[in-house]
């Protein structure tokens, strides 16, 4: 009787091959389908916080997300609450009676809040963080050459830009990089629906209406918009509360006007915040100084012994179209990362 033959093995090593080929297959399908995938906000906060641990970073650099796209309502997000919807409801409310408004020094037209949803290409590139609304994408460099370029600024230069000076700057730029990335994202996002604001014109200066001091960068109408919904927002988070009305805003920057030392009232707000709130409290002090003249004169009945002091009007202006403004602008309650 003719034996069976003897049934083939299966081959160990060709089995292994074989897995191991199906599974860099699968690896590099898993790679191909990330680098493809369209990056968002959530990608670019993750990118942004490894850079608040520099050492951990150092030599090698996180690839920045790309693709990407972002609208200003994603970097809005990690400030939601429960009640984000409400909020935004009534910041709408409150513009459309602007609208409805002849005097009013400030405009928010409702597409505003349908730009802030826009999304809007990232990239990158070695250049000043900025937003061209010509080419409609948001550019941003790497965390670190970005430091680096800021560092670098003079006294004078950070002045003009709302910031202390380099001291205070590295020690943020050191130990904080990855949230003062993130809040550079959020104010060139802000500039994506912002040409929706429109502001009245600026009353002409005159001898007896002494012209406004420089105010710096973010003292101009153009950054109003980015500056004070940044204030808003982390205001929200801070204390629950949002500037509802203009006499709020108002008497908030006018008593950190009063304060002995402003920089430290405002010490729980981010650096980006502080820059937005810096021309502000400058203004107030002038807008401040006039009101303790006016309440002074009353009080001892001695207009004849000066004359009237002269109405600073471009500071009062200043001061009314941003306190007229900040109620509209979308802000939300934080939901968990805490203030830089």
């Amino acid at each position: 009787m003719a034996k069976k033959p003897k049934e083939k093995q299966p081959d160990a090593g060709a089995e292994k091959t074989a897995a191991a080929i199906s599974e860099a297959f699968e690896k590099a399908r898993k790679e191909a389908e990330e680098r493809n995938r369209t990056k968002g906000y959530a990608d670019l906060l993750e990118y942004s916080q490894k850079f608040n641990d520099l050492q951990a970073v150092a030599g090698n650099f996180p690839r920045f997300p790309q693709p990407a796209t972002i609208s200003a309502q994603d970097t809005i997000a990690p400030y939601y609450g429960s009640d984000a919807e409400r909020q935004q409801l009534a910041a709408m409310e409150y513009a459309k009676m602007l609208e409805q408004s002849k005097d009013a020094p400030v405009k928010v037209d409702p597409q505003y809040y349908e730009e802030l949803k826009r999304q809007v290409p990232v990239k990158t590139a070695e250049v000043i963080p900025h937003y061209n609304a010509t080419r409609n994408t948001l550019v941003m460099p790497n965390p670190v050459s970005y430091a680096s370029t800021m560092a670098d600024l003079s006294d004078k230069a950070l002045a003009e830009n709302n910031y202390r000076n380099k001291q205070d700057l590295a020690k943020t730029l050191s130990s904080n990089l990855g949230d003062f990335y993130r809040d550079t994202i959020e104010h060139e996002a802000g500039h994506i629906a912002d040409k929706q604001v429109q502001f009245s014109k600026k009353p002409p200066y005159t001898v007896d209406s002494p012209a406004k001091s420089d105010l710096g960068y973010m003292g101009k109408e153009d950054h109003l918009v980015t500056g004070l919904g940044k204030i808003q927002r982390e205001w929200y988070s801070i204390t629950g509360q949002r500037f509802e009305s203009p006499d709020q805003f108002k008497q908030f920057v006018l008593e950190l006007a009063k304060s002995k030392n402003p920089e430290e009232a405002i010490s729980y707000f981010s650096e980006e915040a502080k820059r937005a709130l810096r021309p502000q409290i400058q203004n107030a002090k002038e807008v401040q100084m006039y009101y303790d003249k006016v309440n002074t004169l009353e009080k001892d009945k001695s207009w004849f012994k000066g004359g009237k002091p002269r109405v600073p009007e471009t500071q009062l202006d200043f001061l009314e179209k941003s306190a007229q403004l900040i109620p509209a602008l979308v802000e939300y309650r934080q939901a968990s990362r805490p203030i830089a």
